[in-house]
């Protein structure tokens, strides 16, 4: 449990201190200045008793002329010249003593003592005037003692407050000390503990806070080392150089940072045509799948340049709703997704595609989340594109390949797109029958179905173009199309692979080898049978062999729709994996859609 501020108790033990070195120093002054004070006032009590002293000497004088003048009755005493001599200095003094009385707050009968003189010649005995003059000196002396007692005993209190100050400063400094001790040890913990995080080797376990500062290291170290362990998988995941393998890595370290629900990319073809690329949900089952195109101005992404900062959309159903109507945003609420990130990809200030964060709930970024995306973008950047460029080159490779057995064969080029659009589409409905088959594998077959026959290059004109049936002699000849492709597709495999290090062309291979073998044993090229033929080559049989049905040969007239699927149908189990037979009549109408539209 983090206790509180470290920086606060130091501020109230350096506080102490100063308080007891300020009380050491306030008791000095003060007790200087109280016995200085005692001094002068015991100083000026004997200059008063002295000046007492004189007053009652004065009424001495002023008894004796009283004996004299006791003889002489006619005389007015108190208006003689020397009565009013001895009056003069006896009221000079007593004004003298009651000025200090009166500054020292000292209580007498003022009155009376002024009119002593008076009173004497009144009848009052001199001797009862001097004892009460000698009482108020007997009781100045007392006062005077007491003072001086003061005065010899402020050393010794002084001494003792300064020792009790001096103790406490001193057990502060101590605790003090103490605390910068135990903070600099955990302080060189901490460090110590970041410094294992550089190493490679992190123990969050070892470390644990005490104080709110060092609370607050520990939070940045904590910061430090997600940002290290981030760093370090960012770095693993640009040795992935496919978007098949990079994405699936990238997502857990997003989700961790952001809490994201679901990462995709979308590159932008010749065309300006967005195309869903891979993608990963949390769904478990993606509604935008890949290969999913439509052009950028039929969307709100035409709004976004390579200067543009991120765009964040808070809210998808209200986006849908009141901005912009598009069947991508449609597929992704239905996938559960409620807000969502968009990055543009650029190259040379040219957009080539766009990475895409989304979360299943409302409002899930912030503008925070968005730098820390735009610097995954920034440092993935060349990986992606460089998987875009390498899956372009093998696309445009096997679409020329495909062309030039076009050129040479009696199949047009919509065979080609026929085979290659059937393939996918039971691709992606064979998803949940076969684990197997991933985004990869769905955008492989449709790029690939149409190096299926690429080893007929090898093959002979005067058999491939003869307009009627072959021999059982020419069969086997045409049987070798097969190898020869496959020999053909390997050779590209090891030269491509000598440079990436990637198995590219895998897809392909089993497309060619597997496309003429049957589920019960009877094909060829190896006789292989169940699931021994590789799944590419059991869904290009199926979609291989329909368009032949429904396509014309100089030896064979086109079969209708109807029977084609009759007889597709009646290899189900024999020539044909029936699963992926029962896929393709679950897609029945949308293959009539599709061959109505590519129809020779």
């Amino acid at each position: 449990m983090v206790r509180k501020s470290f920086r606060r108790l130091v501020f109230w033990v350096s506080a102490l201190i100063l308080a007891g070195i300020a009380v050491t120093i306030g008791f000095f002054f003060f007790y200087s200045n109280e016995r200085r004070s005692f001094r002068v006032t015991a100083n000026e009590i004997r200059a008063t008793n002295q000046t007492l002293n004189q007053m009652i000497a004065k009424i001495h004088q002023l008894n004796l002329l009283k004996t004299s003048w006791d003889q002489q009755p006619a005389i007015e005493y108190t208006e003689t010249d020397d009565f009013k001599a001895i009056y003069e200095l006896y009221k000079k003094d007593f004004d003298t003593v009651s000025g200090f009385l009166e500054k020292n707050r000292r209580s007498t009968n003022r009155v009376s003592i002024e009119n002593y003189p008076y009173a004497l010649f009144e009848g009052r005995e001199a001797t009862v005037i001097v004892d009460e003059i000698g009482d108020l000196i007997r009781s100045l002396n007392k006062w005077r003692e007491e003072l001086e007692e003061k005065i010899e005993s402020l050393p010794i209190n002084l001494f003792v407050v300064n020792l009790i100050a001096v103790f406490l400063s001193f057990i502060s400094l101590f605790i003090l000390s103490k605390l910068f001790f135990g903070f600099s040890r955990r302080i060189e913990t901490a460090f110590a503990h970041f410094g294992a995080l550089l190493d490679g080797n992190p123990n969050v376990e070892v470390y644990r806070p005490v104080w709110k500062e060092e609370n607050r290291i520990h939070q940045t170290i904590v910061q430090l080392e997600q940002r290290i362990r981030f760093d370090r998988e960012l770095i693993e995941t640009q040795n992935l150089q496919t978007l098949e393998d990079l994405i699936p890595n990238l997502f857990p370290i997003i989700r961790e940072r952001i809490g994201a629900d679901r990462i995709a990319f979308a590159f932008v073809d010749n065309l300006e045509n967005v195309i869903a690329e891979t993608a990963v949900s949390l769904s478990g089952k993606i509604k935008l799948k890949a290969g999913f195109a439509l052009n950028i101005h039929r969307t709100t992404l035409d709004k976004l340049g390579c200067e543009s900062p991120p765009r964040i959309i808070y809210d998808l159903e209200y986006h849908y709703a009141h901005v912009h109507q598009s069947e991508p945003t449609r597929l992704l609420l239905e996938e559960g997704v409620r807000s969502s990130i968009t990055f543009p990809i650029c190259l040379n200030n040219r957009i080539l595609g766009f990475f895409f964060v989304s979360s299943f709930s409302k409002a899930a970024f912030r503008i925070m989340d968005a730098e820390f995306l735009k610097e995954i973008v920034s440092s993935l950047k060349y990986t992606i594109l460089n998987s875009y460029i390498l899956q372009q080159v093998i696309a445009v490779t096997a679409q020329t390949f495909a062309d030039l057995v076009e050129k040479k064969d009696f199949e047009t080029g919509n065979h080609i797109v026929r085979v290659s659009r059937l393939a996918r589409m039971l691709a992606e409905d064979l998803t949940e029958t076969f684990p197997e088959i991933t985004t990869k594998f769905i955008r492989e077959i449709f790029w690939f179905a149409s190096l299926h026959d690429i080893g007929k290059v090898g093959i002979a004109d005067s058999i491939l173009l003869k307009p009627a049936k072959l021999t059982p002699e020419e069969f086997e000849i045409m049987k070798t199309h097969v190898t020869i492709g496959e020999s053909v597709i390997r050779q590209m495999q090891r030269t491509l692979h000598r440079f990436t290090h990637l198995e590219f062309l895998g897809v392909a291979i089993d497309a060619i080898i597997g496309h003429h073998e049957k589920w019960n044993g009877a094909g060829y090229p190896a006789g292989k049978k169940g699931e021994e033929i590789p799944l590419a080559g059991r869904i290009l049989a199926v979609a291989d062999v329909f368009d032949a049905l429904m396509s014309e040969r100089p030896y064979k007239k086109a079969f209708s729709f109807e029977k084609s699927i009759e007889i597709l149908s009646e290899g189900k189990g024999s020539h044909f994996d029936p699963r992926i037979v029962d896929a393709f009549f679950k897609r029945k109408e949308e293959v009539k859609v599709l061959y109505d539209k590519f129809k020779d």
